[in-house]
């Protein structure tokens, strides 16, 4: 809604009124005097039209005026205004579109009181209301810009601008059906309207209908081949299709328009992971960064790349860097610990995967926050922990087991049986993994390295355990 207000609604209102003040304005012919009179004066002295042709014409200020917009200059087009009107004009027209430079310039308060203005001389003028709207909109006062927008386009059926800021508001309120029918409104009112072409695409997103939701963003981009918003939008119909080329191509494309757009990177960054290209990913990542150090977001997928790239002090660099913008920012916790586990600083690792399991009820989380405490030599510790986190698992659980097999050390047939018994593959070889850690807790080296083989030969590749089991095999050789 916001993107749309911003980039849509209020440009496309100033155009418009710039197109209709032009209309309005007519040149007055001055009246040619009589022969006679013409002849008794032979060098006629006229200094009123001498100092009027001085003068630049309204409607070519409006014209310069109308190039700043265009380029996106609102606060050069507004100083352009205020020098050659005035302040505030007499005129509704020039009201008007006074206010709508004043809201494209975050001018809120001084559009505010020159729309009352034009209320006030004039009641039912649709285009004042309109603007009126958006300040209400701005201000997060939903129910009295819907009350506006629709006394607008009761009025006034052709505004297809009004039409769309309804359908973005039932939108916001969920409301899908009412928000299509709003849209086609505006389309109604302007087949070419950019911003209602914009939202019934995003609806036909919404619903997955792919390829309906690309015909209508390809025809903004065939009305405004400048729109950034109709590549990025268009670029995500072709990622419901697992189409990451087409994607990651007009997802280029929206850099080009706006090389300087933060979210641009990250977008593009993601579909270069979906297509495996990792360092090319890493160089979006790098430049989101450039762009906004602030935010933790690129931070986190470049950690994940450098993971992924095996360069672990930089990968655990970039999670610290995450961790320190946003603390609760869950989704670092278990790769912070396997990275620190990796680097053996087990005791910080044990802590990571604690706090993961206060977010995550996964029961391999606090056997690994255990079997830091053990590397750590804080056995007693591990044990303590491990006992409150057993009474809260079902004894049918097979990881309550191996809980009960970390602190009563003789219980290694009874765990293995509970292994071997488990119908869920995967989490048969996460257990086999804690089962490898006991025995190499215990000394049994070669029984370790033959269940680490076991879980690193047919665990997938994406599960946490496999990455360790590697990691304890590679520091055998």
């Amino acid at each position: 809604m916001e993107r749309l207000l911003a980039a849509a609604c209020i440009l496309s209102l100033i155009m418009v009124l710039f197109f209709g003040c032009k209309t309005i304005e007519e040149t007055v012919p001055v009246p040619e005097k009589e022969p006679a009179e013409q002849a008794e004066t032979a060098v006629p002295a006229e200094p009123e039209v001498i100092e009027a042709e001085k003068e630049e014409p309204k409607e070519d200020v409006l014209a310069l005026m109308e190039e700043q917009v265009v380029q996106g200059n609102i606060d050069e087009a507004l100083d352009m205004f205020e020098e050659r009107f005035e302040e505030y004009p007499d005129t509704t027209e020039d009201l008007v579109l006074y206010s709508s430079l004043l809201i494209g310039a975050g001018r809120y308060e001084k559009a505010e009181a020159a729309l009352e203005k034009v209320v006030e001389l004039d009641p039912e003028n649709s285009e004042a209301l309109y603007n009126l709207s958006l300040l209400r909109g701005m201000k997060g006062e939903a129910e009295k810009q819907e009350e506006l927008l629709e006394q607008v386009v009761a009025r006034n059926p052709d505004n297809s601008l009004a039409f769309t800021s309804l359908g973005w508001i039932y939108y916001d309120k969920r409301k899908y059906g009412k928000a299509k029918e709003q849209f086609k409104e505006g389309l109604k009112a302007d087949p070419e309207s950019v911003p209602a072409l914009e939202g019934l695409g995003v609806l036909l997103l919404r619903d997955k209908r792919y390829a309906q939701a690309r015909d209508l963003f390809s025809r903004i981009i065939e009305i405004d081949p400048s729109s950034m918003y109709a590549y990025i939008d268009r670029s995500k119909t072709f990622l419901g299709e697992d189409d990451f080329q087409k994607a990651e191509e007009d997802m280029t494309r929206a850099m080009e328009i706006d090389p300087d757009y933060y979210w641009n990177y990250i977008d593009r960054g993601r579909i270069r992971i979906h297509r495996g290209l990792l360092k090319k990913a890493l160089e979006d990542f790098n430049s989101a960064i450039e762009l906004d150090g602030e935010s933790f977001f690129p931070y986190a997928y470049r950690a994940g790349i450098y993971d992924d790239l095996e360069e672990y002090d930089l990968a655990l660099r970039d999670y610290r860097i995450v961790l320190e913008k946003r603390e609760d920012y869950y989704f670092a916790y278990v790769p912070m610990g396997i990275l620190l586990y990796m680097n053996q600083e087990y005791e910080e690792a044990s802590g990571y995967f604690r706090k993961a399991y206060e977010y995550e009820t996964e029961y391999n989380y606090p056997l690994m926050a255990a079997l830091c405490l053990k590397k750590a030599g804080k056995d007693g510790e591990a044990g303590e922990y491990l006992s409150g986190i057993a009474k809260k698992i079902p004894r049918e659980n097979s990881f309550y087991h191996i809980m009960r097999l970390f602190r009563e050390p003789g219980y290694d047939t009874h765990a293995l049986i509970s292994i071997e018994e488990e119908e869920d593959t995967i989490r048969k070889y996460q257990l086999l993994f804690y089962l490898a850690q006991f025995y190499l807790l215990e000394g049994k080296v070669r029984l370790a390295q033959t269940y680490f083989l076991e879980v690193k030969d047919n665990c997938p590749p994406d599960i946490m355990e496999r990455k360790l089991a590697a990691y304890e095999l590679e520091a055998f050789l």
